[in-house]
């Protein structure tokens, strides 16, 4: 049987603190090494799969935008193709701040962003204090 894909949805996973694609259908092989995605030409992390759901995460992106999603189930390029033609966006995700607190003359200031690529225009992150 050819696996044919019947939905896709993103998912902000707060237990990993990554983004995820669910892909729901029927006839999956439910084999993880048999499974692949490909989104916008970048390999990502098949993360479960079974007869009807395959989960990935999103750990390798360019930009916001994720416009080319390809998925290939041991079998090869899934029917039902066309529901992944739709742009997914990812919004921004702010993980963690290092350090917390700052000095007053100034300090260094990490912040870690899921959801962000390396390509990614415009991100603007606004300090609000208390005072």
């Amino acid at each position: 049987m050819i696996p044919t894909i019947t939905a896709i949805a993103q998912n902000f996973n707060q237990g990993t603190n990554k983004w995820e694609i669910k892909v729901t259908g029927t006839g999956f092989t439910g084999i993880v090494a048999d499974t692949q995605i490909m989104v916008n030409g970048v390999e990502q992390i098949t993360d479960s799969i079974n007869a009807g759901e395959a989960v990935f995460s999103i750990s390798n992106i360019r930009d916001l935008t994720l416009s080319s999603i390809k998925v290939y189930f041991g079998l090869g390029l899934s029917l039902g193709t066309d529901v992944l033609d739709a742009d997914i966006t990812l919004t921004p995700k702010l993980i963690d701040v290092t350090p917390s607190i700052g000095s007053i003359g100034g300090s260094n200031i990490i912040l870690t962003v899921e959801g962000v690529g390396k390509d990614t225009k415009d991100l603007i992150v606004e300090n609000s204090s208390g005072d």
